[in-house]
């Protein structure tokens, strides 16, 4: 299972380790322009198939010094732009009709640091 049909498109996932994992998939448009300061505004329907097989940009932050705590045990983003809402979906399921709890995990940073592709948030 790793095409699932989201009522924007197709999006394609990756398989590992027995998971599929779909990275980067767009929940909102770009809250840059007119849509900086706002909420999130639903993304558009896309054509086609979605390639989720990477993970989106960090948002836009200080890089963390070098010999900083964080930066020692998690490392840090090497990409970083406005355009980041995006989710990252790891699921262990056969195909689209099994019924899995589901955990949602907010990454930490204290609204300073942080991104979705940090190794402690690998979902496999």
């Amino acid at each position: 299972m790793n095409i699932i049909q989201t009522k924007y498109g197709m999006v394609q996932g990756t398989e590992i380790n027995n998971y599929t994992v779909f990275k980067g998939i767009p929940y909102a448009k770009p809250p840059t322009g007119d849509l900086r300061f706002r909420y999130p505004v639903e993304t558009n329907a896309w054509d086609g198939i979605y390639q989720a097989d990477k993970f989106p940009p960090a948002c836009m932050q200080a890089m963390p010094e070098k010999d900083d705590f964080y930066y020692k045990e998690f490392g840090a983003a090497k990409n970083f732009s406005e355009d980041s809402l995006y989710i990252n979906v790891w699921t262990p399921a056969a195909d689209s009709d099994t019924m899995l709890p589901v955990a949602v995990w907010l990454y930490g940073g204290a609204c300073i640091g942080g991104y979705c592709a940090e190794k402690e948030f690998d979902g496999a």
